[in-house]
């Protein structure tokens, strides 16, 4: 009798195992975005989405030059990343198109670009120089303010 109601308790817990895997295989399909939204909006969500506005919308209103020292900073990485970044890129594919001529030509490294190993301590101390100044007003900036 015992050995019966364990088969029966294990038959009920494969099936409550099988259904759990069907289950979660069907959950597992792509929700829409009303679905997404409608699991997104909870309690708990929205009081800390409405904290969050509270903050923001405080601490900007008490001090509004914060609104216009963020329009700066935000102009200045718009800047930094748009015009850094496409100087960076133009840097690596003018070595990738050069590296394909110098393949062509069948000369190795040191021959291509003989003019930057003469003119690289001249870059590095450049830049060095640019780091310094620039660290040198930075540092000024903050004693003044």
């Amino acid at each position: 009798m015992h050995c019966q109601t364990s088969q029966i308790c294990r038959r009920q817990i494969q099936r409550s195992m099988e259904l759990d895997r069907i289950w979660r295989r069907m959950s597992d399909k792509k929700l829409t975005i009303r679905q997404r939204w409608r699991k997104a909006i909870t309690a708990d969500n929205i009081v800390d989405f409405s904290v969050d506005v509270f903050l923001i919308v405080f601490d900007v209103l008490s001090s509004p030059i914060l609104i216009v020292m963020r329009v700066i900073r935000w102009l200045l990485a718009k800047f930094i990343n748009q015009h850094v970044k496409n100087f960076i890129k133009k840097i690596v594919h003018w070595f990738i198109d050069n590296r394909k001529i110098r393949l062509q030509k069948r000369q190795n490294i040191f021959r291509y670009y003989w003019y930057l190993w003469l003119l690289s301590p001249v870059i590095l101390i450049v830049l060095l120089l640019i780091v310094a100044f620039t660290t040198g007003i930075y540092e000024g900036i903050k004693e003044l303010g």
